[in-house]
Formats: structure tokens, C-alpha cells, sequence
């Protein structure tokens, strides 16, 4: 069994090393796909949340296709291109064409689970609003950015004041328009799922 991590909005893979380690160790191989949509792309237009779920779908292709069995893990906004990405990967349906591996399961960690036709924008619009009010994500042109000091109260307020301001200013932009694509395929109906909050 492979487990395949997709970050959340504003993330670096490095925030998912931990538990990346902690799973190796227990026995399970483990990835983390970096999304296009986390940084700045100097030269080229901001990533899309569509690009985002092509660049997992291409990850976990790789693994389905060496027979692995994959249990995606999708962080935040990654539970919308996660979703997005998987179509055709289940188990059941690439045994039916007479395929090895395949997703076995889904698990949303804190994750945006939208309807087919919803965006990250359209969910979470209150809280989008409310943070931009008080300046905890502010939009620059093509790119959203977090404010380290109100990011580590309230994205990382399980940890040391210290830790949580150190680990608060390596997030990393955001593309806008990443938060605006919407969900046209609802992965929850055809693969087992579970929800971690």
C-alpha cells in the first residue's frame, strides 16, 4: 500500500515531512505531490485548481500503474483537486479492466469536500471574507498570501507561539484563481472515504 499526501492552499511539502517519516516508519510507503497552484510561477500564469489535480492525477497514475494500492490523503484545499484527480483509479474498476492497483481509499484531513459544481471560493466565502477583513489573507494581484503573525495564532495555534510564528512564515503564496476552479467529479460517491477532522 502506497499513501499518496496532497497538501493544502499555501503549503510546502516540507510541512507534511513528519508524517511522511512517521508512516514510512510504520511500514507504509509514502508521497507527498507538490501542487503547482503553492508558490509563485515567475514567467508563466498562476496555476489553476484543474492543473493542480492533473499534476496529482499524473503522480498517482505512476503508482497505479506499478500495482500499487493508494490511499489519498488530501489537506484542506487539496480535497478539491484530489477529488477531481482519481476518476477511473478505483480498485474495483481497474480490476474490471483486468489492471492492478488502483485507489483504495480517500481520506479528507480537514479537508473542503464540495458538491460537483462548487469552488474553495464559493464554500468558504464567510470565512474567505472575514480573514481578508482582518488582513489574515491578503490578495495580491494573481497570488493570496498569509500574514505570518495572524497565520501562526490561527493556522498553527497548537504549537509554541515560536514554533508556530517559524513554521507560519514558510507558507507560501497562493494562485488566486486556483480557489475558484469547481469540483465535476464528487470521488466521494464511487471510492471508500473517511474524514478526519
Amino acid at each position: 500500500m502506497h499513501i499518496q499526501i496532497v497538501p493544502g492552499s499555501f503549503a510546502r511539502t516540507a510541512f507534511y515531512e513528519p508524517l511522511r517519516e512517521a508512516l514510512i516508519a510504520e511500514g507504509y510507503a509514502t508521497s507527498i505531490t507538490p501542487l503547482p497552484s503553492i508558490g509563485m510561477r515567475h514567467g508563466r500564469p498562476p496555476a489553476t485548481m484543474e492543473e493542480d489535480a492533473e499534476c496529482i492525477r499524473a503522480a498517482t497514475e505512476g503508482l497505479v500503474e506499478q500495482g500499487e494500492d493508494v490511499v489519498l490523503v488530501m489537506h484542506s484545499y487539496g480535497g478539491i483537486p484530489g477529488m477531481q484527480s482519481v476518476e477511473g483509479f478505483s480498485r474495483a474498476e481497474r480490476e474490471r479492466a483486468g489492471k492492478a492497483g488502483g485507489v483504495v481509499r480517500l481520506v479528507y484531513l480537514a479537508a473542503v469536500v464540495p458538491d460537483v459544481g462548487q469552488s474553495v471560493n464559493e464554500i468558504m466565502a464567510p470565512w474567505l471574507e472575514k480573514y481578508r477583513e482582518m488582513s489574515y489573507v491578503k490578495v495580491e494581484g494573481d497570488y493570496m498570501s498569509h500574514d505570518p503573525e495572524l497565520s501562526a495564532k490561527y493556522t498553527f495555534s497548537d504549537l509554541a507561539p515560536d514554533r508556530a510564528l517559524e513554521w507560519a512564515e514558510q507558507m507560501q503564496p497562493q494562485s488566486t484563481i486556483s480557489f475558484d476552479g469547481k469540483l465535476s467529479y464528487a470521488a466521494y460517491k464511487d471510492f471508500p472515504a473517511s474524514y478526519i477532522s
